[in-house]
């Protein structure tokens, strides 16, 4: 049996490590295009249209989640790979629970009722 030369050697490895690259390159792509998507907005009371603070809004199934500022002011950053739609639970107490399905936006309202 012969022993391949080192140009042989170099040729096939480099046949390696393209297939491999052409393997993994689609999904490398479509990684890099997808941003992170953005969650915005303010939680107010839905009779007077007032700011809540401190409402915690969670996002079902994932970890972000966030707490609003004294001017019920939100922002989740959601991590890339994001579905288009999302689920969120907000809170408060002395507040009826608000479950709502949202794409992710800047500009949410998201209203509570006592």
């Amino acid at each position: 049996m012969r022993k391949p030369s080192i140009s042989e050697a170099i040729i096939t490895a480099a046949a390696v490590i393209i297939a491999a690259f052409i393997g993994i390159y689609p999904s490398l792509r479509k990684k890099a295009t997808e941003a992170p998507a953005v969650l915005a907005g303010t939680v107010v009371e839905r009779d007077t249209n007032r700011a809540i603070g401190q409402a915690t809004i969670v996002v079902t199934g994932r970890a972000e989640q966030a707490v609003t500022d004294d001017n019920g002011s939100f922002r989740i950053d959601i991590s890339a790979g994001a579905p288009p739609q999302l689920r969120l639970h907000v809170s408060k107490t002395g507040y009826q629970t608000l479950d709502t399905i949202v794409a992710p936006a800047e500009n949410l309202i998201l209203p509570l009722h006592k």
